[in-house]
């Protein structure tokens, strides 16, 4: 599997994916740059995946997304790894308080398998 380097990746001009609204995904990849020691220099900022990802196949930049969009295949767009294993986003359900249903613990048993990969 291909991967670059955060050094690297934040060379490049970037399209922050969302825009808004704030705090979200966005800051959260701004700080995994900022704690790296690094500022990516964001040339466009959009507000849906589809839109960033095109922004990127038509050569403005690069983005990042979260590695499930890989599944999304396009010929004019590379998907490769973050080469740090701090880049790396939490995974957050939220549920009503007191929910017993056999559907929810199943949407929960299913997301802590995917969260391990």
């Amino acid at each position: 599997c291909a991967s670059v380097a955060v050094e690297r990746l934040a060379q490049e001009p970037f399209v922050l994916y969302p825009a808004r609204p704030r705090p979200n995904f966005a800051d959260h990849v701004l700080g995994l740059f900022r704690a790296a020691g690094h500022a990516p220099q964001v040339v466009q900022e959009a507000n849906e995946l589809q839109t960033a990802i095109g922004l990127v196949a038509a050569g403005l930049g690069v983005t990042v997304v979260p590695a499930s969009v890989q599944r999304l295949q396009r010929r004019d767009v590379a998907h490769v790894r973050i080469d740090a294993e701090a880049f790396v986003s939490p995974v957050i359900a939220s549920y009503r308080k007191d929910d017993a249903s056999p559907f929810l613990a199943q949407a929960l048993a299913l997301a802590a398998q995917l969260a391990k990969g």
